[in-house]
């Protein structure tokens, strides 16, 4: 802590209540405090003092005596009805001159969120009655510590930088913030817990793996997967960057992924690994395999589907360090989903961007990297850009088909090189060919298309919408076969996948029935699979639900065209339109990863990358606008079903639990999310007006009405598009 001389007045000046052992926070002792944290993880990206004068400046406002009569309000519990807030975040504003005046929206958002730049001047002006009155106030001490700054010219001249730069400032800013008074409160040491090192994590995870391959056979499977661990660990060596790692289904890559990723962090010294994902049903089978190879409490899983047990207190020791854990990512291993890092990259609010400023100095891995949202990929690549230019970020991109992102792309933004960890990445896919695809030229009705499925005993069949799968479905009318979609709960879709693979592993008949829920993070594995013909990369994505063990017999994968139904519009629509132009291309191959590149870059070319403007609301310093545009999926609105199963439905139990507590918490919710389905804004309407979804007034919650949802199809409604069911 810096050495203070502060005055009688300031001396009595506060800025939180007093704590449990009737200690007041003395607003100087806040101040530094946060300005000296501030300082040490801004300083992570070259910003410290910047970070520290936030820091020094965010509470400036709460000198004002009316704050401080507040604050003895509170403490006395005043039922007074004068005890209502009294702004202090925007006071430390009028202190910032030149070059410091960037950080005036970080300091004065530090609990609302990033302002607009465009808003500070009329915010500013609306305040200056009582400012100068503040300042008066507040200068004595704000003077004797405040830092001369220069604003580096990197962010002087690149608008996007410097938009990128303050909201990792606001970052460190409301995380000091938040650390100091969790301290104050007693509700965090003021030593931070002792975690495991990156370089434990890498040595930890190879001593374990080498040991997984001492028990198994030398097969040629375990000989590639051996040589794929072997050539990640080499390549992790090198210098940071951008890298990709080209794999075919089968090679081992959720092993070879993290081994690179915590080699190459050890190799450059960083911090940590933060994989992301896009669907939680991948993170719940990756984070099952990570957590064998990493040490205890390494590894923190961050998406909606982490369950918390609902008996437990919000107030708990336990639910609070959860809660911390999530939102710092302070641990060396993260694992997360696309959504929560990127709409977090994005957002101006307090809560989400308290843990960036831990991506500094990281190696960031996107698996299944095609599945970034085509609307914001110019925003997206741009942001990937700026964290490894300026935030010793290295970027791997992970998949068998390789989106168009480098310099060859037809988007404005675009990657630099990357470098691939797998000099041959063809040979692999050659190497472990476990089927063979198929194309019908002929187009097929419902009809026809289930007198075909009626002779596989085990069979997956993906359409593209909703609504076509419930209509073959129907037109299968087979005891023997399941329906899955985004119209069942998830808890349904558990169920049903558990019984579908059973099923499958005793050699009994299954036929399942599918959207594209079923393309990635599920783990079945059916002789012959037909799919409705659609974009390229979704093609191969179902083709590893087929033959994953690879036996000698190849199986089936057969691209059919339905002469029934429809296909999602948009970029889905021109997705199809691209797989069919570079098909047709002398010597297309699915087995060959260059393929997908071309696809993709045909792709790219039809397709608004930065539909919302996103760019442009960036360099003009609009937080709010881009935390509301950046959005991986249009809003939903989520719908609890009350009667699912039928039989022992736990949801009258978890609602009646809530209405005594009088209010829904994060444990509850999740659990509730389980049996949820997510509609978009103009279905969800159509069924309130028929009265299918009840409100509830107490809860604030959507039930749908019992004996709506089919104990096969879930919700109904078959007419719904399929988005890309991105959960974060």
């Amino acid at each position: 802590m810096v050495e203070m001389n502060l005055s009688t007045e300031w001396a009595e000046l506060y800025a939180h209540t007093p704590n449990q052992d009737n200690e007041w926070h003395r607003l100087a002792d806040h101040l530094l405090d946060v300005a000296c944290q501030a300082y040490e993880l801004a300083s992570k990206f070259k910003m410290g003092d910047f970070g520290y004068n936030a820091g020094l400046l965010h509470d400036a406002g709460k000198v004002n005596p009316e704050f401080q009569k507040y604050l003895r309000k509170c403490w006395a519990n005043s039922p007074d009805q004068s005890r209502i807030k009294i702004p202090h975040s925007v006071y430390g504003c009028y202190f910032c001159k030149e070059d410091l005046e960037v950080i005036r929206p970080v300091i004065a958002g530090h609990h609302a969120g990033i302002y607009a730049m465009r808003e500070m001047d009329e915010l500013l002006h609306r305040h200056q009655a009582k400012a100068e009155g503040i300042q008066q106030l507040a200068q004595e001490f704000i003077f004797q510590y405040l830092r001369q700054v220069a604003l580096p010219e990197d962010f002087r001249t690149d608008g996007l930088a410097q938009e990128t730069v303050l909201r990792f400032l606001f970052s460190c800013l409301v995380d000091a913030d938040s650390r100091s008074t969790a301290i104050h409160d007693k509700q965090e040491p003021a030593k931070p817990p002792v975690r495991s090192s990156i370089r434990e994590c890498a040595e930890y995870f190879q001593t374990k793996y080498m040991a997984k391959f001492d028990n198994v056979g030398a097969t040629q499977l375990n000989r590639i997967r051996r040589e794929v661990y072997d050539k990640c660990l080499a390549k992790a060596r090198q210098p940071q960057g951008v890298y990709r790692l080209t794999a075919p289904t089968g090679c081992g890559k959720t092993y070879a992924l993290m081994a690179f990723a915590l080699e190459h962090a050890k190799k450059n010294e960083l911090e940590r690994v933060i994989v992301a994902l896009p669907y939680t049903s991948i993170i719940d089978q990756n984070a099952k395999v990570y957590r064998n190879y990493l040490p205890q409490e390494a590894l923190l899983e961050h998406h909606s589907g982490v369950e918390i047990d609902p008996t437990e207190e919000d107030a708990s020791e336990q639910s609070r360090r959860r809660r911390e854990a999530t939102a710092t990512w302070e641990q060396p291993a993260i694992i997360t989903t696309t959504v929560q890092l990127f709409e977090s990259l994005f957002s101006n609010q307090r809560s989400r961007c308290r843990k960036l400023h831990n991506l500094t100095n990281s190696v960031i891995v996107l698996d299944e990297a095609q599945t970034l949202p085509p609307h914001l990929l110019e925003p997206t690549v741009d942001m990937l850009n700026i964290l490894v230019k300026h935030f010793g970020v290295t970027v791997v991109l992970s998949t068998a088909t390789q989106p168009a992102l480098g310099p060859g792309s037809p988007l404005r933004a675009k990657l630099k090189e990357p470098a691939e960890i797998l000099d041959n990445p063809t040979q692999y896919f050659r190497d472990l060919e476990r089927v063979t695809y198929q194309f019908d030229d002929r187009e097929m009705s419902w009809q026809e298309l289930a007198e075909d499925i009626r002779k596989e005993p085990q069979i997956l069949v993906v359409l593209n919408t909703k609504k076509d799968a419930v209509s073959l479905w129907k037109e299968l009318r087979d005891s023997e076969s399941y329906h899955l979609s985004g119209l069942l709960c998830p808890a349904h879709r558990k169920t049903k996948l558990a019984e579908v693979g059973l099923k499958l592993e005793n050699g009994q008949e299954c036929r399942v029935i599918s959207t594209q829920v079923v393309e990635a993070g599920v783990d079945l594995d059916f002789p012959v699979v037909y799919r409705a013909f659609g974009p390229l990369d979704r093609i191969v994505q179902v083709a590893g639900r087929c033959n994953r063990e690879g036996r000698p017999q190849k199986g089936l994968v057969r691209v059919f065209l339905p002469s029934e139904g429809g296909a999602p519009r948009g970029d889905y629509r021109h997705a199809m339109e691209a797989a069919k132009i570079v098909l047709c291309q002398p010597g297309a191959d699915l087995h060959n990863p260059e393929l997908y590149e071309k696809f993709f870059k045909a792709f790219y070319r039809g397709i608004k990358s930065d539909r919302k403007n996103i760019q442009d609301r960036r360099r003009q310093l609009d937080y709010p606008t881009v935390n509301d545009s950046y959005r991986f999926i249009e809003q939903t609105c989520s719908v609890i079903i009350q009667d699912y199963p039928k039989e022992a439905s736990p949801v009258p139990g978890i609602l009646a639990r809530v209405r005594a507590k009088g209010h829904v918490s994060r444990g509850d919710w999740q659990e509730l999310q389980q049996y949820s389905v997510s509609l978009p804004r103009y279905n969800y309407e159509k069924l309130f007006q028929k009265q299918d979804i009840i409100k509830d007034s107490i809860l604030g919650i959507d039930l749908l009405r019992k004996g709506i949802y089919h104990p096969e199809l879930g919700i109904g409604e078959p007419d719904i598009m399929d988005p890309m069911d991105l959960i974060a």
